[in-house]
């Protein structure tokens, strides 16, 4: 396999390519984290573009029109440049037939080529167990909750994960001796935009008492018709997604869903690239997933006596169970820190348990533990509705451990205590949330008046739009454009062009304007010239500049929080400098015209 010090070994560092779909999903931050940080460890180039979807209907919002530009990104990956490439074929056609999305894959080829969350013979993949999560959900509606009518609201057939995660839906209703109904099953559109599927599915089967949502973002356009309808989720409807995204934990009721990490993903379909690039051969894999109860399924103690308590998880699987979101960031300190005293806390904790008695003189201690927990930022990282689970889970089960009265009530009141310390600090947390708010505002407009602040359409132009992208993190960018903006037009291949011109770099903070005697770059090295100078840096981001049907160009700059974060927003505006500049540039030369005519 691959390893640190490609020079050293006398190899190039290989430079892999991962088309994802928008740098903003919730499905793709985690997948493209997962790669960046075995791209670190491998020591390669990852270059991440972001294409959106294929064949995705925007007929009914115009703002997006034009979002089939960011496909145009996926024409500059050529075997001359890329030495393997990542295709998140699941997510970029999740509104595809299988046709266009084998057409899609089609265009890398020559190109090792590992596919993520689909099937394509010929292809390896790594994908999740559709399955496992799956059944577990539905055991625990059928078996814990009592439900009988379940139904699913699902996507596309065409897609791999939309079928299996039917036909795990279908197999657990049989399992369990319920039937399959077919009007109980409608298929929407993998977002929550899809309120004709969520109302066909509700009306038509108005005894439902749970559904499973083929994601979670489909889960969460069912939350504003259940409560538009007066239906209490958890209790009227249970209700479950797939993915277990960030706002899952975050609405109210908390979604209940299955764990299907896409920051493993990314990492498995990393190591598979690099080692595809070396030539090795490799076999597709398959991860895990795993259900995550939450209020949407069902109150989770919703009948202490008949709550089963097999006695205390360990604390890793506790900080897991919170913390999983950055679990692979264990390498930062703030996670190390976290670690540390979240461990503190849990370990002087169970020593009520296993001392079967609650001492007064342990109280000091515990909220001490707690305070180097909280001042550790960990209540900023964790998943807030799965701590505070863990915190009841371990409650219930002191409790019942604690045979005297007086020990049972200090108990209570030391958790009520706990639970008060961790709203104080939600609220100090929020407070800072909107400081940084508004400081990210002021740094937006900052960036907007330099990335226009030029009047004329000449190359010097170009810097100003790198100028200022500290707050983004962002220390290493490039600006491209083509000989002449292109067309591109929605249903339309479009053919990159053979040659780019590099107007301005931005190198460790610093802007250089290129010479225009040395900006042609071919093709076949778009992105070695890119790279020149960024040792130490192993992610970028690249993708188009443009503006309607025109394409002006491509940033190519360093991927960064905050651009996953402002991403779209980034590109909006440099798309917009950049149509600026050649408008200007087209006005001057009209200028010139009329300047030697009137001369004459």
């Amino acid at each position: 396999m691959a390893e640190r010090g490609w020079k050293m070994a006398g190899r190039k560092r290989p430079t892999i390519g991962m088309m994802v779909s928008g740098i903003m999903d919730d499905f793709t931050r985690p997948a493209c984290k997962g790669a960046m940080k075995i791209a670190r460890e491998m020591d390669v180039n990852l270059i991440v573009i972001p294409g959106k979807y294929i064949d995705r209907d925007v007929s009914d919002n115009p703002d997006l029109a034009y979002e089939y530009q960011y496909s145009s990104g996926f024409s500059f990956a050529k075997p001359e440049n890329l030495d393997a490439v990542i295709v998140a074929a699941g997510s970029i056609g999740c509104f595809a037939s299988r046709e266009r999305i084998k057409e899609m894959i089609g265009r890398f080829q020559g190109i090792p080529c590992v596919l993520i969350s689909y099937q394509l013979e010929g292809y390896p993949y790594v994908q999740y167990d559709n399955a496992s999560g799956i059944r577990e959900g539905m055991e625990y509606l059928i078996g814990k909750m009592g439900c009988k009518h379940i139904g699913m609201l699902g996507g596309s057939l065409d897609n791999t994960d939309a079928q299996e995660r039917r036909d795990a839906y279908v197999k657990a209703l049989e399992e369990h001796g319920l039937p399959f109904e077919e009007k109980a099953y409608v298929t929407g559109n993998f977002t929550r935009n899809c309120a004709g599927a969520i109302k066909q599915l509700l009306d038509e089967n108005p005894e439902l008492d749970a559904v499973f949502c083929v994601n979670d973002d489909t889960a969460i356009g069912m939350y504003d018709e259940l409560n538009r309808r007066k239906k209490i989720i958890g209790r009227d409807v249970k209700l479950f997604g797939f993915d277990d995204v960030i706002q899952s934990a975050k609405m109210n009721p908390p979604l209940a869903s299955v764990r299907a990490d896409s920051t493993e993903l990314g990492e498995e379909a990393l190591r598979m690239a690099v080692a595809m690039a070396a030539g090795e051969k490799i076999e597709s894999h398959i991860l895990p997933a795993r259900f995550i109860r939450r209020e949407s399924a069902g109150n989770q103690f919703f009948e202490e006596k008949n709550a089963e308590f097999f006695g205390l998880k360990t604390v890793e699987d506790y900080f897991n169970d919170s913390f999983y979101r950055h679990r692979n960031e264990m390498e930062n300190v703030p996670m190390i820190q976290i670690w540390e005293a979240f461990r503190g806390l849990a370990e002087k904790l169970f020593c009520v348990v296993k001392n079967d008695s609650f001492q007064m003189a342990e109280v000091p201690e515990i909220f001490e533990a707690l305070t180097q927990f909280l001042d550790a930022d960990g209540i900023a990282y964790a998943d807030l509705s799965i701590l505070l689970s863990c915190f009841e889970e371990v409650y219930r089960i002191q409790k019942k451990e604690l045979p005297g009265i007086e020990d049972r009530y200090e108990l209570q009141k030391l958790y009520f205590t706990i639970y008060r310390k961790i709203l104080q600090t939600t609220d100090t947390e929020l407070g800072k949330m909107s400081e940084n708010k508004e400081k990210e505002n002021y740094a937006m407009k900052m960036f907007i008046r330099d990335a226009l602040s030029f009047e004329k359409g000449n190359d010097l132009s170009y810097a100003s739009m790198i100028s200022n992208l500290e707050w983004l993190g962002i220390k290493n960018a490039c600006i491209y454009t083509f000989a002449e903006p292109m067309m591109h037009l929605s249903g339309e291949y479009f053919k990159a062009p053979e040659e780019l011109y590099l107007k301005a770099v931005l190198r460790n903070g610093k802007v250089e304007t290129i010479p225009a005697i040395v900006q042609k770059t071919p093709l076949s090295s778009l992105f070695r010239r890119s790279l020149q100078g960024t040792e130490g840096e192993t992610t970028f981001m690249c993708a188009p500049l443009f503006s309607n049907e025109i394409i002006y160009g491509l940033v190519f700059c360093n991927l960064t929080e905050q651009v996953f974060l402002n991403g779209e927003f980034l590109i909006n505006q440099m798309s917009s400098a950049a149509k600026m500049i050649t408008l200007l540039k087209a006005n001057e030369k009209i200028q010139q015209s009329w300047r030697t005519a009137s001369m004459r």
